[in-house]
């Protein structure tokens, strides 16, 4: 082949070996779907609290019941009781951010029918498609009734071992999920706090996974007690447990709960955002 006719097919060969250098590589993993609990920002309405969440570099958030709305609404929170007016007002703000709330939870308490009824009535106005619950298993048969009659997904949350439920046993999780027909919400911070390796619970868990609360945790110094930390920096397994995921092809959405550094925790968490498109 003469110089003139290589030139060309060089060029095209170094075009084409940049696009490979450049784009990132999922290695055949879905691309991570990454939202923020708006818990994060418990301080501030919700109205602040999306801005912040945009401001991280997300798409999505995980609304949490009872979060005041607005300054302008003192009386308005998040949940099932939003007048008409309030429910359009959030959904304006949450367009205005390029936001989608994809869940709302943790609905706990001992909830009674009407509750249960008006909540999934409320999730489905509002376009959300997944409810966290963690509450008594004898209601979970009404969950059931409204989410179907809904199109809402039931996800089981749950807290550390010393919550009052034994949801945080990965055994008794799956054989909720299976019996009702629920997903549970893994929440990885919690099960480090109780001494449960987030990745053998995951493997017992596949195809029960709905969504992920997920944090990195450290104890810092003097401390007796472990601390929220960017991801990465801290000691949970994190590298284990999006390999598991990975490998277990799991589609659903990486819920960042960021607990600490309250009035300013949004660096945090756009460096959290950052580690799991990376890893």
């Amino acid at each position: 082949m003469n110089a003139k006719k290589f030139m060309p097919l060089l060029a095209l060969a170094s075009i084409t070996l940049a696009g490979c250098v450049c784009a990132p590589s999922k290695e055949g993993r879905p691309e991570r779907k990454i939202a923020v609990q708006t818990y994060s920002y418990r301080l501030f309405t919700l109205e602040d609290a999306l801005k912040n969440a945009k401001s991280a570099g997300v798409d999505f958030v995980e609304i949490y019941p009872g979060q005041k709305i607005s300054s302008s609404m003192p009386n308005a929170k998040f949940g099932k009781d939003l007048t008409a007016q309030e429910r359009e007002a959030v959904k304006k703000m949450l367009a205005q951010n390029g936001l989608t709330v994809v869940s709302m939870g943790v609905v706990g308490g001992n909830p009674k029918e009407d509750f249960i009824k008006q909540t999934c009535e409320f999730a489905k106005d509002m376009g959300i498609k997944r409810i966290l619950i963690e509450c008594p298993v004898s209601a979970f048969p009404l969950w059931k009734k409204y989410a179907q009659a809904n199109g809402i997904t039931i996800c089981i949350h749950h807290h550390s071992t010393f919550s009052p439920n034994l949801f945080a046993d990965p055994d008794v999780m799956k054989s909720l999920s299976d019996e009702y027909g629920f997903k549970v919400c893994a929440d990885i911070g919690h099960w480090e706090a109780s001494g449960i390796d987030p990745v053998q619970a995951l493997k017992k868990l596949k195809g029960n996974i709905g969504e992920l609360h997920i944090k990195d945790k450290r104890v810092p110094d003097g401390n007796k007690k472990s601390v929220c930390v960017p991801f990465g920096e801290g000691t949970v397994d994190l590298k284990g447990v999006l390999k598991e995921l990975d490998a277990q092809k799991f589609d659903g959405f990486f819920v960042i709960e960021y607990e600490a550094e309250w009035e300013n925790n949004t660096p945090s968490i756009k460096k959290s955002v950052e580690f799991l498109r990376k890893n």
